[in-house]
């Protein structure tokens, strides 16, 4: 229970009367006990409430009206200090109140405050994110575009290599090509040996010894004498064993297994 459920359902008011439920009281107790604002209210209330007791009480305790002018003298003698008690009850209840009133208003606007600048730091954080993203792409587009470029200019340390097939597939143990690269190699153009068949374009896919892709194309083309040429950035071949697998690829129907080529790399 907090002190809006307070102030809205008039508990202290209906706690004093006897009007709130076992629990409802239970949940009341429990809570001003540990509220000192709640604490006052409540004896304030209880005063107001023990002062109006004590006057309806005085009030029964006099003779009836046939007393005469004694009655009447006394009405009017205990009718000052009554509303005199009335009233300053009632300026503490009203101060009481808006103090739990700005109170209450003062912990919305700072809750609000908070709630702002937790959003305020949580955009901050996000566009912080999106800066580095944006940082990070636009290196990544330079390095393609110097890659671009240098994949346009003529290249030197190229590494030509012919390779032949393996009509059965990839054989287990070490291949009978091993290609050791140092730093000086950057390109590998590997030409494979392919028998002359009617099908012209292939599929090539490049696995690595733990059978991931490291690099697939289905634009391979054979030229008339049956080969195709592929050329590979040496930064793609680590070392360890690879497989070069070649399917054909009719007009119509299934890849066609072609041959594979096993080589090994080795680093210095």
């Amino acid at each position: 229970m907090d002190h809006r459920e307070v102030e809205q359902d008039l508990v202290a008011e209906r706690y004093l009367r006897g009007q709130l439920s076992d629990e409802q009281a239970a949940r009341f107790e429990e809570h001003y006990l540990n509220c000192a604002q709640c604490l006052q209210r409540l004896e304030l209330f209880e005063r107001f409430d023990q002062a109006m007791k004590g006057i309806a009480s005085e009030l029964k305790q006099q003779p009836a009206a046939s007393a005469g002018r004694s009655w009447v003298d006394w009405i009017w003698g205990r009718r000052w200090e009554a509303a005199l008690a009335s009233l300053l009850l009632m300026i503490s209840a009203i101060s009481l109140w808006a103090a739990f009133s700005i109170d209450r208003q003062l912990k919305e606007t700072r809750s609000k405050l908070d709630q702002q600048i937790r959003l305020r730091e949580e955009q901050n954080r996000e566009r912080e994110d999106l800066r580095a993203q944006l940082r990070e792409a636009r290196g990544r587009l330079g390095e393609e575009r110097q890659g671009g470029l240098e994949g346009l200019q003529p290249q030197v340390n190229t590494l030509i290599l012919r390779l032949s097939p393996q009509r059965s597939g990839h054989t287990a143990g070490e291949p009978a090509l091993r290609l050791t690269l140092d730093d000086s190699w950057r390109w590998i153009v590997l030409r494979l040996q392919l028998s002359r068949e009617e099908h012209s374009r292939y599929r090539l896919t490049l696995r690595d010894d733990d059978g991931q892709v490291v690099w697939q194309s289905s634009q391979a083309r054979s030229d008339a004498g049956g080969e195709l040429a592929i050329s590979l950035h040496s930064s793609l071949l680590r070392p360890g064993v690879y497989n070069l697998v070649a399917e054909a690829l009719p007009e119509d129907g299934e890849p066609i297994f072609a041959a594979s080529f096993p080589f090994q790399v080795n680093r210095p």
